[in-house]
């Protein structure tokens, strides 16, 4: 059903980017899939977004790795990567001071001092873990037993981990 809820979506909108790369995520690619077609032509015009462009970039990456061609496959990703890269501000001291921030707050006598804070009851459960890792997988299996209830993401939470990355001196 999604497949032909794709299909549909790009006969609607055939120059949606996003769409066409869902596409491609979501289905093995084909020399004769005419949507390869389309997300070729749709990378070789110049008044795309930028955006845009990156989205194509893996879009195609993956297309053609599911076609074993490794060499055009890596060239598209390489693009799309360089591309986002590009539109990113890092700062590799400033990350390093951060983290030097972090080690040194983050002792074992802050641990021993914060024993037994919070909730004392032994039955929350609190699943963290990176963007696209599984978490919230983890977190339906749980809650798909007896006496578990998925609360899914706690924006209060959020709030605390946000204000502790920029000022973890106040942990």
């Amino acid at each position: 059903e999604a497949h032909a809820d794709l299909v549909r979506a790009m006969a609607l909108a055939p120059d949606h980017v996003g769409v066409c790369l869902d596409y491609a995520e979501a289905t093995t690619m084909t020399a004769d899939d005419p949507v390869l077609a389309r997300l070729e032509a749709l990378a070789a015009r110049d008044d795309l977004p930028e955006a845009d462009r990156i989205q194509l970039a893996f879009a195609l990456g993956k297309a053609h790795a599911d076609l074993k061609d490794a060499r055009l496959g890596f060239a598209h990703l390489l693009r799309g990567n360089t591309l986002k890269r590009a539109r990113i501000a890092y700062d590799e001291a400033q990350s390093a001071r951060f983290f030097a921030r972090i080690e040194a707050i983050f002792t074992p006598e802050l641990f021993a001092r914060k024993q037994g804070a919070g909730h004392a009851s032994r039955r929350p459960i609190f699943i963290l873990g990176m963007m696209r890792s599984g978490s919230t997988l983890v977190e339906q299996i749980l809650a798909s037993g007896a006496g578990v209830h998925g609360a899914g993401e706690l924006p209060a939470f959020t709030r605390i981990a946000t204000a502790a990355a920029v000022y973890p001196e106040g942990v």
